[in-house]
């Protein structure tokens, strides 16, 4: 019986980057992996089962909802700004 690991590390672990994994029979970016993102939260928040979205807005809008314009500097896919919209943030 395989474990979950090594279905992730399955077939497509061969190189790097987007072609790093699959799970569920689809290919998986290691950031992607549940696991990843749960220590990410707990490095961000250092609380279990808090996010960092909920981290970001109780440290710094806490009481300041809602934002009508912001602005994000970096560089992505868009994950961060898509994860903003139900969060009362109108524009970007």
């Amino acid at each position: 019986m395989s474990t979950d690991y090594e279905n992730w590390i399955g077939s497509g672990s061969q190189g790097m980057g987007e072609n790093a994994g699959t799970w569920g029979g689809r290919k998986l970016h290691w950031l992607e992996h549940p696991a990843v993102h749960s220590r990410i939260n707990f490095m961000v928040s250092r609380v279990v089962g808090r996010d960092r979205f909920q981290h970001f807005f109780e440290t710094h809008l806490n009481g300041k909802l809602p934002v009508h314009r912001a602005l994000t500097l970096g560089c992505g896919d868009g994950e961060f700004e898509r994860n903003l919209v139900p969060c009362k943030i109108s524009a970007f």
